[in-house]
């Protein structure tokens, strides 16, 4: 059995962060950098050594318009269905470039062992399946499209990939902002219009607001 799975998400124009050199041809345009390819000054504003996760997930995201320092998109992060409790982190992304302004990855899908060591990835495939990630800026946005091929031949329950948002993660213990003037309390989009962060958090019964986000 080969079945695919095709996911397409957009964050809409409130969250994307940073400075742009002033040789770029539209200034205002966002900047898309995968961790692994981070810049000197990038990562001095992240203020700590990148995790092995981070590296293969992570995209940074920097836009002119709030600037001093990025955002953080894991794409994906982990795997689960809802017939699971627990997550399966995944890892092997290798970031290559796709046209001026995004990023694709098409990989053999692989998982995180358990446990493993703290300075390194140990993957592993729980089945035969492809993942592919596309990550593109427009404008004000980024959009984000995930594929996943099940290979196996076996059928699988409904899969949920996750992709986080990072607006803080800097500093040696985790406890800096990697964006100034932003927390919590500051951006929530609802409707249209920027609202404080934790009122909105009756609205969700998934998982607290900055989850939900």
């Amino acid at each position: 059995m080969c079945s695919r799975i095709q996911i397409c998400l957009v964050t809409t124009g409130l969250l994307m962060v940073g400075a742009l050199p002033s040789s770029a041809k539209n200034p205002d345009a966002i900047r898309l950098t995968p961790m692994a390819q981070a810049s000197i000054n990038q990562l001095r504003l992240l203020g700590r050594k990148p995790s092995p996760y981070e590296r293969d997930w992570s995209i940074l995201v920097e836009w002119e318009k709030i600037s001093g320092g990025f955002f953080q998109l894991s794409v994906p992060e982990f795997i689960t269905s809802l017939k699971r409790r627990h997550v399966d982190f995944v890892c092997g992304q290798r970031w290559a470039k796709n046209g001026s302004d995004g990023w694709k990855t098409e990989i053999p899908f692989q998982l995180v062992r358990r446990p493993s060591p703290k300075d390194r990835i140990v993957p592993y495939s729980p089945y035969r399946a492809t993942l592919s990630a596309w990550v593109n800026a427009s404008s004000d946005r980024v959009h984000i499209r995930l594929r996943f091929v099940n290979q196996s031949g076996q059928q699988l329950d409904p899969q949920i990939f996750w992709i986080c948002l990072l607006s803080g993660g800097g500093g040696p213990n985790f406890d800096q902002l990697t964006v100034p003037g932003f927390s919590h309390e500051t951006f929530f989009s609802q409707e249209g219009r920027f609202m404080p962060w934790r009122p909105q958090e009756d609205h969700f019964v998934f998982m607290p607001a900055n989850g939900s986000a």
